[in-house]
């Protein structure tokens, strides 16, 4: 893992940055600050979910570029910042420094926050039994069509 060692040491003052190999994935969200990120459907449910601010660099490549327009959504709830990869080398860094400040980062760990209500996954659960429920069972013989 020679990246590992390049970027180590390119930080190594920055008291605030901490270079990774794989890490496990809960115990990361659980305790990030900011991320730096694709922009994927499940990374940005994750990063909801935890409160995460997030500066993504949407997959460029991605089927009908639905990683630009999943990370649009998030940066115009404030939750994030989109960097495009065309723009890495002039825009990434600045993103990043532009999240750093901690009134910036409570703002945006708010806006993640309220994009994935506590309890969703329960309430939706409920929403689906409900109306399975309120529908008439099948004749006998005939299928359900659920």
């Amino acid at each position: 893992m020679k990246w590992i060692r390049d970027v180590t040491g390119r930080v190594q003052h920055l008291e605030w940055y901490r270079a990774s190999g794989f890490v496990d994935s809960v115990a990361a969200w659980s305790v990030a600050d900011l991320a730096v990120t694709r922009a994927g459907t499940g990374t940005l449910a994750e990063a909801a979910f935890h409160g995460v601010p997030l500066v993504m660099v949407p997959l460029p490549t991605s089927a009908e570029n639905h990683q630009l327009h999943n990370a649009r959504a998030v940066e115009e709830s404030g939750a994030g910042v989109v960097v495009e990869q065309s723009q890495l080398s002039g825009r990434l860094a600045e993103a990043v420094l532009e999240c750093l400040p901690s009134d910036v980062r409570t703002r945006m760990r708010q806006s993640a926050l309220a994009r994935s209500p506590r309890g969703a996954a329960g309430k939706l659960a409920d929403l689906v039994e409900a109306t399975v429920s309120a529908r008439p069972a099948p004749a006998s013989g005939e299928s359900s069509p659920i």
